[in-house]
């Protein structure tokens, strides 16, 4: 992971959708902490995602 190779740690994570009509939109969270932690990522990055209305949207 790129965070580790660089020894870096970072509090906002930014999610990028793209959908198949080429409208595009992004979702960020900022945590309390700084994390490379691969499991606070992912269960951040799941949140996110499913907080988005796909409203029969399919992703590119």
């Amino acid at each position: 992971m790129r965070l580790e190779q660089h020894s870096t740690r970072g509090c906002t994570l930014t999610l990028k959708i793209k959908f198949s009509d080429y409208h595009q939109i992004t979702r960020s969270k900022t945590m309390p902490y700084y994390t490379r932690e691969l499991d606070a990522i992912i269960t951040t990055a799941t949140a996110l995602f499913e907080a988005v209305e796909m409203e029969n949207r399919s992703i590119y």
